[in-house]
């Protein structure tokens, strides 16, 4: 188990801040043991971190953050709290004020902890479905050198031992705090569900991912985002990454095409897909024959590294494009061939994903969690 209680390390508060345009004080030699951007988390001496959201805004919550004894208050401002108001709080906190705060928070906490990431390898995945399934089947593909973590829906820590997530990503601090408790206990890589509000939000901004795994796109969480252009945008936001070595596309989605087009020069790219063409990527995965058997996929491929096939357990054509992209990054990653292979042949169901309940002499059931239109259609047809 991997344990995310807060690191009892410290900062002063001018050094922390040290990049931001704030005006000189007494507050710079508060000494600051932790962050948080949630008043329930907050702890004696920590920043707290208050910003809009769509839900109100976190100083809505300053008493709370007052009465556990918060060191420092750092704030944006906005219409229900402009800057006078916030000022105002000043003669009962010691209070900041800040404009543009969400996209740096990342990199305060990134600080705070000690770059944790940039001593690991990381892979973002994104997309409508299968963000859980492709993380940890990566996880669990990966050689046991890389030690990779995971971090998502189905939890937090090294498969078989996860510790539960309240959000497929979290926010800002609890990233970084998650990937410094991974870093410690050994982890050389990990594999991160990466939702679109955690994309237009900036929640992984300072991570460092140096591999960006797109799956697909479907008509989903347009309450938040309004339209699928700008649902769209957020999920390109990962393969904008600074420093971005790798892009895996699923090129048989027509906004995965998109996406491989717009980094054409930038990025190195392995297309994903069954039939049709590369797009021009770098290199490819491609599904050339397919099969469902009642014990799982049988998998014929071709790629950029050679000809083979996949025999797994795993049920429908959607896990199938599930595994080329873990595939493609195993592959891209230096992983042999054979040992990718082997290492596909053994992976299980993630639970609640079309998972598997009898068959042979009883009757199979089949459990799965699908949540959009897409989905559910893609777990239907497959049965």
């Amino acid at each position: 188990m991997v344990s995310t209680q807060p690191q009892r390390t410290g900062w002063l508060a001018g050094d922390l801040l040290a990049g931001l345009a704030l005006p000189g004080g007494a507050w710079e030699r508060l000494l600051v043991s932790g962050l948080a951007l949630d008043s329930r988390k907050v702890e004696k001496d920590y920043l707290f971190v208050a910003l809009p959201g769509s839900q109100g805004h976190g100083l809505d919550h300053l008493s709370q953050a007052l009465d556990k004894g918060v060191a420092l208050i750092l704030a944006e401002s906005s219409a229900d709290w402009p800057e006078e108001k916030i000022r105002r709080l000043r003669q009962s906190a010691s209070i900041l004020v800040a404009d543009g705060l969400r996209p740096v928070v990342s990199e305060i906490a990134a600080k705070f902890f000690g770059h944790p990431a940039q001593g690991m390898r990381i892979a973002g995945v994104t997309g409508t479905n299968g963000k859980t399934s492709v993380s940890l089947f990566l996880a669990q593909a990966l050689p046991e050198t890389w030690r990779c973590a995971v971090t998502g829906t189905t939890g937090n820590g090294f498969p078989g031992s996860l510790e539960p997530a309240t959000h497929t990503t979290p926010d800002a601090v609890e990233a970084q705090r998650i990937l410094a408790a991974l870093r410690s206990s050994g982890a050389k890589a990990v594999a991160m569900e990466v939702s679109s509000h955690a994309l237009d939000q900036y929640r992984l901004a300072a991570v460092p991912f140096h591999t960006a795994v797109f799956t697909n796109l479907s008509r989903d969480h347009l309450d938040y985002h309004g339209s699928m252009r700008a649902y769209a945008a957020a999920k390109q936001r990962l393969f904008e990454t600074p420093g971005l070595e790798m892009a895996v596309i699923n090129t048989a989605d027509a906004a995965g095409a998109e996406l491989l087009s717009s980094l054409k020069g930038k990025v190195s790219t392995i297309a994903c897909h069954q039939g049709g063409r590369s797009l021009g990527a770098e290199e490819f995965v491609r599904i050339e024959k397919l099969e469902q058997r009642p014990q799982g996929l049988q998998l014929q491929f071709s790629s950029s590294w050679g000809k083979g096939e996949i025999n797994s357990r795993l049920l429908g054509d959607f896990n199938a494009s599930n595994l080329i992209l873990v595939l493609a990054v195993l592959l891209g990653w230096g992983v042999p061939m054979e040992q990718a292979i082997a290492n596909l042949e053994k992976l299980e169901t993630v639970p609640g994903r079309m998972q598997k309940l009898g068959g042979g002499d009883q009757p199979l059931v089949v459990v799965d969690y699908a949540h959009t239109p897409d989905a559910l259609a893609n777990t239907l047809s497959s049965l």
